[in-house]
């Protein structure tokens, strides 16, 4: 897995780590995270519950450690 393009390692990273469906994180587009600093929040509607996943861009790089 990391030897994958890094778009589908961060897939991979945010569906393990927030217990989200495919189809949740498959709404992201490059720009929804693009723009996001180092603390900013993103939140992603779960299609199935309704719920919302809410996690910082922060997290995210640390859980692929760049």
């Amino acid at each position: 897995m990391l030897e994958s393009p890094p778009g589908d390692y961060l897939l991979f990273v945010l569906r393990i780590n927030n217990d989200l469906r495919v189809g949740d994180l498959l709404t992201l587009t490059v720009g929804d995270l693009r723009h996001l600093k180092p603390g900013e929040e993103i939140t992603i509607v779960e299609n199935k519950t309704g719920k919302r996943a809410t996690f910082s861009w922060s997290t995210i790089l640390s859980a692929m450690r760049i």
